[in-house]
């Protein structure tokens, strides 16, 4: 008689190496840098596995310190973007504020893809459901157009889960060396907050940026900080008043550009 298979029956899980550093998430005035570690073996029973927000798995540290010009006139640039603007259309809005909404998905469009720009953007409407008014792409005067004629307002209840879900779809053959991002304009009201929280954290796990800019309210709720990526204060984007937002929309346009590019030209 000997001894075998002696050793534990639970095992910790393997990590693999680190992955490299992030794009800064800010053109200037400090943004985050990220790296995180993937799950190469599972635990087996009773092993242990950090947490996929622990420091052993993921690592931030600041970029971009240096304080933002005066320019009004920006566009982006840095390392290239694959994002999809997911925008509210649902009765949560006036027609009138629906209107405001869509001029700024269109001003972005310019900004976001200006001549020779290697980013692609592709716009998702959702009120009840999600529906795809445009799949990604490098040509943003098309775009634009697009935008005007097929982006409309759709009423009824806001049911955000499926707008995430439907640009998570269009990201899934995302190029390599690019930053996935969501770009959510939203009221910040649904109806789906459960389900809306899982469709924010299966977005985020699939290395996706999700960024809310909430049109309409001074400042977000623990709610909709949840769902954004981390940190949250670089990823939720207040415009306080709809009236805000069509006094200023060159002003609100350069922060978004700045709080979601890299660098900026």
């Amino acid at each position: 008689v000997q001894v075998c298979n002696s050793q534990g029956c639970s095992q910790d899980c393997v990590l693999h190496a680190w992955s490299k550093w992030s794009a800064c998430s800010r053109a200037c005035d400090g943004g985050t840098q990220s790296r995180h570690r993937h799950v190469n073996t599972p635990a087996v029973r009773d092993g242990n596995c950090p947490a996929e927000d622990d420091q052993e798995r993921l690592e931030d540290r600041p970029c971009n310190q240096q304080q933002c010009e005066a320019k009004e006139d920006v566009s982006c640039s840095g390392q290239p973007l694959d994002l999809v603007m997911l925008v509210e259309a649902s009765g949560a809005f006036t027609q009138d504020g629906f209107a405001s909404v869509k001029t700024l998905a269109t001003e972005l469009t310019k900004h976001y893809l200006p001549s020779g720009s290697e980013s692609r953007v592709g716009v998702v409407a959702w009120g009840k459901s999600g529906q795809r008014i445009s799949s990604l792409t490098s040509d943003g005067a098309a775009l634009g157009q697009t935008i005007n004629s097929k982006l409309s307002w759709m009423q009824g209840t806001s049911r955000i889960s499926s707008g995430l879900l439907t640009a998570r779809r269009m990201l899934r053959r995302s190029r390599r060396g690019v930053v996935p991002t969501i770009l959510v304009l939203t009221s910040g009201q649904m109806v789906d907050i459960r389900r809306a929280t899982w469709a924010s954290r299966f977005v985020r796990k699939r290395g996706i940026r999700l960024v809310f800019v909430l049109t309409g309210r001074s400042s977000g709720d623990p709610t909709l900080e949840s769902m954004v990526t981390s940190p949250h204060a670089e990823n939720l984007i207040p415009i306080s008043t709809m009236e805000d937002l069509k006094a200023n929309m060159g002003s609100h346009v350069r922060r978004i550009i700045l709080d979601t590019c890299s660098a900026t030209a």
